[in-house]
């Protein structure tokens, strides 16, 4: 078994506190192959702070704003053979990179990994498209990867490009920025495995908690990012399948609205009008070959 390098890239805007407990779980790591690399997007300095207690923190500071960009500043400083994304407030146990290097060994024609996400407070699957079955990834169960396990080659950004800046959080197109990059390598012939040995945990989103603007806001503006995903990569090959896409995911809005509606959920009903509303914007205003990078 030949010694994998690992590069831990994480943007961070807000979350500093949930931060400390994240670079807790890396600089726990058992795999002790890895640099952990942070791109701090904020005006104060208490991240800056935070990463000087660790030796082995690579920080960078970025005055432009964008998940997306931050990343693709991240990549382009990144030493490691393979690439990691944990989200600021995530958590990886300290297993993950062993984990990891025995999934890489063991499948070495794959270039893309993903793993399940688990709700820190009731430990489930965060999304109900994640199971506990290992499978290769392909156009028919994409929804299973989350760019909180992701796992990705160095290669694959060299000839992508990178991740597309104008989507994902603080973007015009605020979210599906994993999805796009994961939709483009399988276009462009790269392999993805999705693996049960590769979690990680996350906070669990309690919409009854949130403000009836905050949950139409965050339905909107996942829905925008889905939306302008499928119509930017419509004239790719595949271009029959991203429209059916679009139309299926309407649908799915729809039900979602209408069950929820059933049940007296009033505000889950809310996210998904959101999230439908934020689909057809997103798929009419996204141009179909837009793409914007500073990665090169």
């Amino acid at each position: 078994m030949y010694t994998v390098h690992y590069s831990f890239i994480t943007a961070t805007i807000g979350e500093e506190n949930k931060l400390k407990a994240l670079l807790k779980s890396l600089t726990s790591q058992t795999y002790l192959n890895y640099e952990i690399i942070v791109v701090d997007q904020n005006e104060h300095e208490r991240v800056l702070h935070l990463c000087n207690n660790y030796e082995n923190i690579k920080y960078i500071h970025s005055s432009n704003r964008g998940l997306s960009l931050a990343r693709n500043i991240g990549i382009r400083n990144a030493r490691g053979e393979y690439l990691v994304f944990p989200d600021d407030d995530a958590i990886l146990p300290h297993d993950f990179l062993e984990n990891a290097n025995i999934t890489i060994q063991k499948f070495p024609g794959m270039f893309i990994f993903s793993g399940i996400v688990l709700t820190l407070e009731k430990n489930k699957p965060f999304s109900r498209y994640m199971d506990f079955v290992s499978e290769e990834i392909t156009y028919s169960n994409y929804s299973k990867f989350l760019s909180t396990t992701m796992i990705i080659r160095h290669q694959v950004f060299d000839k992508l490009n990178g991740f597309d800046e104008e989507m994902g959080v603080g973007a015009r197109w605020g979210g599906s920025e994993e999805t796009e990059l994961l939709l483009r390598a399988l276009e462009a012939g790269f392999r993805a495995y999705y693996t049960e040995s590769l979690i990680a945990f996350h906070p669990e989103i309690n919409f009854s908690e949130l403000a009836w603007v905050q949950v139409i806001h965050k339905g909107y503006n996942y829905g925008l990012g889905r939306g302008a995903l499928f119509r930017k990569l419509i004239d790719s090959s595949k271009w029959g399948w991203m429209l059916w896409q679009w139309v299926f995911s309407l649908i799915k809005s729809i039900g979602g609205i209408v069950m929820a509606c059933i049940q007296g959920h009033w505000k889950d009903a809310a996210r998904h009008f959101g999230a439908f509303w934020g689909r057809i914007v997103g798929f009419a205003l996204a141009k179909t070959t837009r793409f914007k990078s500073t990665y090169s």
